[in-house]
């Protein structure tokens, strides 16, 4: 595991008992949760609604379509939460797999766009019915 914030203390605030004190611990400041590099902004709608369900399942906004859902605080268990509103929001299946191959909206948002090329492009079953038979 690698912490998504590093910050830099004189002295660790500490217990009664000697134990660190979590909840005496300063929040990290806006320049320490950034990210590092450019804040790519949506390009596209579909890049756009990814980014927003990324922010509401991270309860942060801070970063850019570039970004990597696991370097910003997720885990599997937002990964999860994450695939299962996508689905609600864009209708398209998605598996946690697509995930952990495209971790940032960028990624995400060209599987949704492709998957749902690819369903408007399939060509139903039943037109196969109405074509004619000939011997040749």
């Amino acid at each position: 595991m690698v912490p998504t914030h590093f910050v830099t203390l004189d002295k660790l605030p500490l217990t009664e008992n000697g134990k660190v004190d979590s909840k005496a611990l300063p929040a990290p400041s806006a320049r320490e949760v950034t990210p590092h590099g450019v804040v790519v902004p949506p390009r596209s709608a579909t890049e756009e609604m990814v980014m927003g369900v990324f922010a509401a399942v991270l309860e942060r906004a801070d970063f850019g379509v570039m970004h990597n859902f696991f370097d910003l605080g997720g885990h599997s268990i937002t990964g999860a939460q994450l695939m299962f509103k996508l689905r609600a929001v864009s209708g398209i299946e998605l598996s946690l797999r697509n995930l952990f191959e495209r971790p940032t909206a960028a990624g995400l948002a060209e599987v949704i766009d492709g998957l749902a090329w690819l369903a408007k492009a399939k060509t139903p079953l039943d037109a196969a019915a109405d074509r004619e038979e000939i011997e040749l």
